[in-house]
């Protein structure tokens, strides 16, 4: 496609000021005040107790270690009242100064996933992917907000983008690096890491299979004050799994949440009927159950025996592997 790159370039860019008009006009909620004021004052060597607070999942320290530096170069410690929704000391400018590194890592995220498409697929198999990446309306209002929802597309980009590359030695290095991080990222981490492996199995080299032992040791030290995928933990309230996500036309909101909605929506229905008529590859049935399929099941299945919510924030970070394979199927329509 002669002009394919100027059609991304405007998906990026309404992309980008999509999520920052849904932060500066939604954002913080309350959420983001309790993950705040549970950083806030914490010296970095907390990192290392897995019994320390972060609002989310509990133990796991993936926002801190991302905004421990800027916390600390910013210097300013606001009073916040969370259950009133007020901060004091600080101004609209502080949230965005601290959104900075999210919007970095989407920019980011943006642009590997423009290279996964590239390498994976042609023309319109792109446009598609990215645009339902871009527009996304999870992914717009989580993109830059103080959560950890923000960063799990990314690094759903990142592992998947890593796993398809081979040969170079540095980026085996780097790779290590990104599963152990991911890892302790956040509770899901560990499907996020290893996921794109399994697909892509053949790609790396024994640096990786040296760092597994770690990861998963550390993503278990984490895990274990939270009892996480057990029981629920000692400050997860007990609520109906589905008090967000209705049953009654539970694969229809499921497909709405991972398309994004509107017109792409109606347009994605068609597309993937016609595409399991026609048939579809072994490699596309693979990616499908390893990097949709088994990740959705395994969070509805934690979220019933937990007794928490399947909400769309939980699974946000499949909406990329199901972007890939809907432009994947784009493709093989137009050029098969």
């Amino acid at each position: 496609m002669k002009y394919r790159f100027w059609i991304v370039l405007f998906i990026f860019i309404i992309g980008m000021w999509l999520r920052y008009d849904s932060y500066v006009n939604k954002h913080p909620d309350q959420d983001e005040l309790f993950e705040l004021s549970s950083m806030i004052g914490k010296p970095f060597r907390t990192v290392f107790d897995n019994k320390a607070f972060y609002g989310d999942h509990t133990s796991f320290p993936g926002e801190y270690l991302l905004y421990a530096l800027p916390l600390w170069v910013m210097g300013v410690s606001p009073s916040i009242d969370v259950g009133r929704m007020t901060v004091d000391g600080v101004g609209r400018d502080y949230f965005i100064k601290l959104a900075v590194i999210k919007i970095v890592l989407w920019i980011v995220s943006f642009w590997l996933l423009y290279a996964i498409c590239v390498s994976m697929m042609g023309g319109w198999g792109v446009i598609l992917a990215l645009a339902i990446y871009g527009f996304n309306f999870q992914l717009v209002y989580h993109a830059f907000e103080l959560r950890p929802y923000s960063v799990l597309p990314v690094l759903a980009v990142l592992n998947l983008w890593l796993a398809t590359r081979r040969g170079e030695a540095w980026l085996n290095i780097c790779h290590g690096f990104v599963i152990l991080f991911t890892c302790v990222y956040h509770a899901y981490g560990v499907m996020i890491a290893f996921l794109p492996l399994f697909f892509m199995c053949s790609s790396r080299r024994w640096w990786i299979l040296s760092v597994v032992p770690f990861a998963l040791a550390a993503w278990a030290y984490y895990a274990v004050y939270s009892h996480f995928g057990l029981s629920p933990n000692t400050v997860q309230s007990q609520v109906d799994t589905f008090q967000y996500f209705s049953k009654v036309k539970f694969f229809e909101n499921l497909l709405l949440n991972l398309s994004g909605g509107s017109l792409i929506f109606y347009g994605l229905v068609t597309l993937l009927g016609f595409s399991f008529i026609r048939g579809l590859s072994s490699e596309d049935w693979l990616f499908l159950i390893l990097l949709i399929v088994v990740p959705l099941i395994l969070i509805l299945l934690v979220d019933l025996k937990t007794h928490y919510w399947f909400h769309p924030r939980q699974f946000i970070w499949v909406i990329p592997f199901f972007a890939v394979f809907c432009g994947r199927q784009v493709d093989k329509i137009k050029f098969g």
